[in-house]
């Protein structure tokens, strides 16, 4: 096991999945869709999400 797991927990509905709780900056549009970007977290100094990788981008429909 490693000794640095930046934070990330075992999901206890999936053992191939981890969860993370952190800060963030959120927008939202009532009946649209909510967009989810996935920033990597693991670089050695990120001050902010500007400094960061973008890794994915979902879009999560809300009826």
């Amino acid at each position: 096991m490693t000794d640095n797991t930046y934070g990330l927990i075992k999901s206890p509905n999936d053992s191939k999945q981890v969860r993370s709780k952190g800060n963030g900056t959120f927008k939202i549009e009532y009946s649209t869709n909510l967009i989810v970007n996935i920033y990597d977290v693991t670089a050695e100094k990120m001050d902010t999400v500007e400094e960061s990788k973008l890794v994915k981008t979902k879009v999560i429909p809300i009826d």
